[in-house]
């Protein structure tokens, strides 16, 4: 939640951060190289207004602690990182995206999630026509050689420069990030609980009606 933050005050947090000890530094250095971040929930929208209210900000949702009086925070507006390109994937396999549009145009991102989703079409097409047809008749969109060349791409010392092996990142929190983790969670969900999300298809205007009525 320490993205949600104002940028100056997320700013001096990341400092803080990246400067209390070396592994955080190289953790925040692996999320700064990446292209995007795959974000898995639980959670699994009811409607269409609930899967765009969780593609844009997640859910706000308190849970008791067993044995206590206490709660604490289980939505997923907790598993988000707003700096980066989300792929946002829910529980149902539903899955959108959200990223910040100073980076990239909104064209870049539709060309990327269509690809995707292209891609995975195309992926079933193979495998119910392989076996009849043959493997190759139905070509990729993706093309996976070049994904397993940039995989095996070394340097001058013959090491591998695009590391793709999964590992955890660990995070040696300060007292002060705590703080201001707990002050973003809160934050947080003031705005969300303040806050309704409701989806709109309007279809009594668009490109027929243009075209139909000769306007440019």
């Amino acid at each position: 939640v320490l993205t949600t933050l104002p940028r100056k005050t997320w700013a001096l947090a990341r400092e803080n951060l990246t400067s209390a000890n070396r592994r955080n530094q190289d953790a925040m250095n692996v999320i700064d190289s990446a292209l995007f971040v795959l974000v898995l929930d639980d959670y699994i929208p009811r409607d269409i207004h609930n899967a765009a209210s969780n593609m844009l900000h997640g859910t706000y949702e308190w849970q008791k602690v067993e044995g206590r009086d206490d709660y604490y925070q289980a939505g997923t507006c907790l598993n988000r990182w707003y700096d980066k390109l989300q792929i946002i994937v829910c529980g149902d396999g539903s899955a959108g995206i959200n990223f910040e549009h100073s980076a990239i145009d909104g064209h870049t991102a539709l060309r990327f999630v269509s690809d995707i989703f292209a891609e995975t079409v195309v992926a079933f097409a193979q495998s119910i026509t392989n076996f009849i047809h043959g493997v190759g008749k139905i070509p990729s969109i993706l093309q996976s050689h070049n994904i397993k060349r940039a995989s095996l791409m070394t340097n001058e010392s013959d090491q591998v420069v695009l590391d793709t092996s999964p590992r955890k990142l660990r995070f040696e929190l300060p007292p002060s990030i705590l703080n201001k983790i707990f002050y973003a969670e809160t934050a947080l969900g003031d705005q969300i609980v303040a806050s309704d999300m409701y989806v709109l298809e309007f279809k009594d205007y668009g490109k027929s009606l243009i075209v139909s009525n000769k306007m440019r």
